[in-house]
């Protein structure tokens, strides 16, 4: 009986060992997730300013060139790599339109990204309207 239980009791250790430890690494993955998704709403905020300052509407650059420029200018200041945010920047800022948080600057700007520059233009002047 003695046996049994120190087995028990060892196994039952290891199991809360092994859950601690998962436990531990669900944390640090909840918690890096969190800081991408700060990070690429920050991006949102900073894509219109850069492409502003790197696009030169009178040179004849390709625009997936210039976008490329925009994106690896971002990469920089954000501390991410340029793929990484053309590969997710776009979609955040199609889930960003929606998060009802969202400030309206907000919106506008995920607009810009997603390239509904429509849309875009919409908010930034209900935005205007309203700061008047």
């Amino acid at each position: 009986m003695l046996l049994l239980s120190v087995g028990l009791g060892l196994w039952l250790l290891r199991g809360q060992r092994k859950t601690a430890r998962e436990i531990g690494e669900a944390k640090e993955a909840v918690a890096a997730m969190s800081v991408e998704m700060s990070k690429l709403r920050e991006g949102i905020m900073e894509y219109p300013k850069i492409a502003a300052r790197t696009r030169d509407p009178r040179s004849a650059v390709d625009p997936e060139i210039a976008q490329e420029r925009v994106y690896t200018e971002l990469g920089k200041q954000l501390g991410l790599d340029a793929k990484l945010l053309r590969e997710k920047l776009p979609q955040f800022a199609e889930q960003l339109k929606r998060m009802p948080d969202a400030s309206g600057f907000e919106g506008a700007n995920a607009a810009f990204v997603a390239k509904d520059y429509a849309e875009a233009e919409h908010m930034a002047l209900r935005i205007a309207e309203d700061a008047q």
